[in-house]
């Protein structure tokens, strides 16, 4: 995707990242929260909705209630007290037997609402609430549900998950950007990664110079346990309001190098304690507007560029590529032309754009076809001396509830199709070895957010592995992939790999394990954030999960106490 094809969304990036609920199918508001600033109005949906408050710190659970519209919708306010690993209530109806009194400022809490199916039993003000009902994760299997906690960017290790803005200034005439609620949506998902660039297609002002808002923005998501990029795009402003015109394909005399070192030395020096890591442009490869730079051109700047950022900041990460979609012959070339340059020894990160609406409906060759075109880009890489990490950005769905004007080009789907796909897009990266950072261009949009939501916090800290995994199963198009967490859990990721629907009732499945046992597994539901502990047994030495119920999304298993049978 190009970047003026997102420019008339870019203002609306950052408002991606908003609160989160359970997956709902075309679900419709019943009730909304005026939130005092940074805050706003907040839509609530029948169900729990978890929500970051911005009423001062100490200020009275019913407060929270009465600033709900209809009155009378909430059935109770919770919240889960870390510190005490126990769930605190506000009950209207029963204040008298509530434990939670008071909220504080930022802090995350469920405000369950009436007006749809209840979920099960009403929780007493002590004890979690149930997972919602209706949910098999393995037939037979009576053992209890329980909500699927997620956590904080600051609490996970490194999950290797991101998202990213097209440039932090907010559109001509737009006041600004709710930042403080912007950076506490990023850091509930459970984002680790993020990519930023200040300069963007809104921005207007001088290339050398940082508004101390952004410089805010930046600081607060480098102390919340964010790992930043910050890609390194150059609109030559400066020189253009002096007259100057800026000839495309770009970067092919001396005097427009210079002036992108300039801007280069400068970037990297004001952020070098706070932004690890420095992507050399985005979509070089894209023949449109100020952005397009020929490949033997972008290969010359790169070589020019790393010894100026070196300079400045030896620790600094520096990424290549960032090529458009990879689906497109000329893309591919492109990138292939970089992996096998001479630069590659010399830099650390190798990122392009893979998925923009891919799926099995639409573009299913490509679809079916893109682990192996990684795996290519991982030996032509490595056989030109590259030892550092492989990167997909700009990973993205789009819902039919969208109005982009201009439309785009990528196929729509569901709400709840465009969720399961974002899922699955994370866990097929990760589990070949990629990080990845999505992109949902649009205004609020919520429905991807559950289950990524859940992958950050399960996906901390681990890295993918081979197991000795075999389905039977009646699907023939399941699709798994393994990992081990830093504690010596495993996961297993485990799901249908056909056309996603909204309705998937789950195919049975059998798993099995030759040469390894588990104490335990549990598994996760992460679009209906629920977990449950599985039925296992052992049976001639193969570990066996039967009776799983799969479907069109992933599935996690949590394997704990690994050893031999």
């Amino acid at each position: 995707m190009t970047r003026i094809a997102v420019a008339a969304a870019a203002f609306c990036m950052m408002a991606v990242l908003t609160g989160t609920r359970g997956l709902s199918v075309e679900a419709q508001p019943v009730a909304s929260i005026a939130l005092p600033a940074p805050g706003g109005t907040e839509q609530l949906y029948a169900g729990c909705n978890l929500i970051a408050v911005t009423f001062p710190d100490g200020t009275t659970s019913q407060t929270v209630i009465q600033a709900v519209t209809p009155s009378g919708v909430v059935e109770a306010l919770w919240r889960y007290n870390a510190g005490q690993n126990r769930f605190e209530a506000f009950s209207p109806s029963h204040p008298q037997a509530s434990d939670l009194l008071t909220v504080d400022f930022l802090g995350a809490v469920w405000l369950c609402m009436s007006g749809g199916a209840p979920a099960g039993p009403s929780p007493s003000p002590t004890t979690p609430a149930l997972a919602p009902t209706g949910v098999i994760l393995q037939e037979g299997n009576n053992l209890p549900q329980t909500p699927f906690l997620p956590k904080r960017s600051n609490e996970l290790a490194d999950n290797h998950i991101g998202g990213g803005v097209d440039g932090l200034a907010p559109p001509p005439g737009h006041p600004s950007f709710g930042y403080a609620q912007i950076i506490n949506d990023i850091t509930t998902i459970g984002f680790k990664r993020y990519r930023l660039t200040v300069e963007g297609p809104f921005y207007v002002a001088s290339e050398f110079s940082i508004d101390p808002v952004y410089d805010d923005v930046i600081s607060a998501l480098a102390e919340n346990g964010v790992t930043l990029t910050y890609f390194l795009a150059f609109s030559d402003t400066d020189y253009r309001a002096r007259g100057g015109e800026v000839d495309t394909p770009r970067f092919q005399t001396e005097d427009q190098i210079q002036r992108y070192l300039d801007f280069v030395r400068f970037i990297v020096h004001h952020f070098k304690d706070r932004i690890q890591y420095y992507a050399m442009w985005i979509e070089p490869s894209v023949e449109i507007g100020l952005g397009y730079i020929e490949v033997e051109d972008y290969i010359n700047l790169v070589r020019r560029t790393l010894p100026v950022i070196r300079e400045e900041y030896p620790q600094a990460k520096i990424i290549v590529g960032d090529t458009a979609y990879l689906r497109t012959a000329s893309q591919r070339d492109y990138l292939f032309t970089i992996l096998q340059s001479d630069i590659m020894p010399l830099v650390d990160v190798v990122s392009w754009h893979p998925m923009y609406g891919t799926s099995p409906e639409f573009d299913s060759e490509y679809y079916y076809q893109y682990p192996a075109i990684v795996e290519e880009i991982k030996a032509v890489a490595s056989a030109h001396g590259f030892r550092g990490e492989y990167e997909a950005s700009e990973v993205g769905w789009w819902s039919r509830d969208l109005a982009l004007d201009p439309p785009m080009d990528p196929p729509y789907y569901s709400n709840t199709v465009v969720a399961k796909y974002f899922a699955r897009g994370v866990v097929i990266h990760r589990g070949l070895d990629v990080g990845v950072n999505l992109q949902a261009p649009g205004p609020i949009i919520e429905y991807f957010i559950p289950g990524v939501q859940s992958l950050c916090t399960i996906m901390a800290g681990a890295e993918p592995i081979t197991m000795p995994v075999q389905i039977s199963s009646g699907a023939t198009n399941i699709r798994t992939y393994s990992f081990s967490l830093p504690n010596g859990d495993r996961l297993i990721a485990v799901w249908t790999d056909g056309v996603a629907v909204d309705d998937d009732p789950g195919i049975k499945a059998t798993l099995t394990l030759k040469g390894l046992s588990a104490q335990g597994v549990v598994g996760i539901d992460i679009l209906n954030s629920l977990e449950q502990p599985l039925t296992t047994s052992m049976e001639g030495g193969t570990f066996v999960i039967r009776n799983l119920l799969v479907r069109d999304y992933p599935l996690i298993l949590r394997l704990t106490g690994i050893g031999s049978p």
